[in-house]
C-alpha cells in the first residue's frame, strides 16, 4: 500500500467516525479512488495556493534600500 493509500485510508476512518450516517458511501468506495481524489485534491489546493503568492523580490521601502546603498559605499570606499 503507499503513502497517497495510507492517508487516504487513514481519512475515510476519521470521516466515518464522525459522520455515522455516511458510511453507507464510504463502502462503495473503493481505496484506489480514494487515493486519487486525494491527491488530486491536494494538486488542485497546491496550485492554488502557488497561484496566490508574490512572484519575484519582496518590495524594500526606499529609505532602507538607501540605507543599504549607503552602507555598501561606506565600506568599499
Amino acid at each position: 500500500m503507499t503513502a497517497a493509500q495510507e492517508a487516504c485510508s487513514d481519512f475515510l476512518v476519521w470521516f466515518s467516525k464522525f459522520f455515522r450516517s455516511c458510511r453507507s458511501f464510504l463502502v462503495i468506495v473503493q481505496p484506489e479512488t480514494g487515493a486519487r481524489l486525494y491527491q488530486q485534491g491536494f494538486r488542485l489546493y497546491r496550485r492554488c495556493n502557488l497561484r496566490a503568492k508574490a512572484v519575484g523580490r519582496l518590495k524594500i521601502e526606499a529609505e532602507l534600500r538607501n540605507l543599504i546603498l549607503q552602507i555598501c559605499f561606506e565600506s568599499t570606499s
